[in-house]
């Protein structure tokens, strides 16, 4: 590769580089999988995100609720499929967000957006009736 055609491809990557707003965000290079991240392709809503927690918390899946919540959030609840489920589970959305109700409690989810990169969910309470 010539000099003068690596000089124009690092000045085009610095171009772009300082070009980029704080809330800009670039793909992970090609082969890179990042744990939870988001691509810009597919930015979810609140709605979509408590749907997504809801149906991997139902599931007992783990790996799947990573993809649109926080390790503090999942850390706080009990994804083992021998610990059983309600059969009641189900996804509910109040004046203060999204729940997962069942006969004798809730989690409630803390779901944060900015606007720009998505929204996740960030926290979550245990509730009992």
């Amino acid at each position: 590769m010539s000099l003068t055609r690596r000089l124009l491809g690092t000045l085009s990557a610095l171009t772009l580089a300082f070009s980029l707003t704080s809330c800009d965000t670039l793909p992970p290079p090609d082969g890179v999988d990042e744990p939870g991240a988001v691509s810009p392709a597919s930015v979810l809503t609140e709605a979509q995100v408590a749907q997504r927690f809801f149906q991997a918390y139902k599931n007992h899946n783990r790996a799947a609720a990573a993809k649109v919540a926080s390790s503090t959030a999942l850390d706080k609840l009990n994804w083992d499929a021998s610990a059983g489920s309600a059969s009641n589970l189900r996804l509910e959305q109040g004046d203060n967000g999204y729940a997962i109700a069942y006969d004798g409690g809730a989690i409630l989810l803390t779901i944060l957006s900015d606007g720009h990169v998505g929204a996740n969910v960030a926290d979550v309470e245990m509730i009992a009736d």
